[in-house]
């Protein structure tokens, strides 16, 4: 069975951005699909949505949280997706 993932990382502050920026470069450039997210509610929060499961390091990670899910099974005949 293949699962799909994906991997949130929440970073708050003033340079939340700029190092969510720069990470999204790097996965980019690895043809890794990414998206920037800015909250509604909170200006300096952001979040950086990644396709698929990435391997971070202290550094990619600091002063930020990392959220991996994948896909919920299927429930009682229902089609996953």
């Amino acid at each position: 069975m293949e699962h799909h993932g994906v991997t949130f990382i929440e970073c708050n502050g003033p340079g939340a951005h700029a190092h969510l920026a720069a990470l999204r470069r790097r996965l980019r450039e690895r043809g890794v699909p990414a998206r920037l997210l800015r909250s509604r509610e909170e200006a300096s929060l952001h979040l950086l949505l990644i396709e698929g499961d990435i391997a971070a390091d202290e550094d990619t990670l600091r002063d930020c949280r990392r959220w991996r899910f994948e896909d919920a099974p299927a429930a009682n005949g229902e089609a996953r997706g």
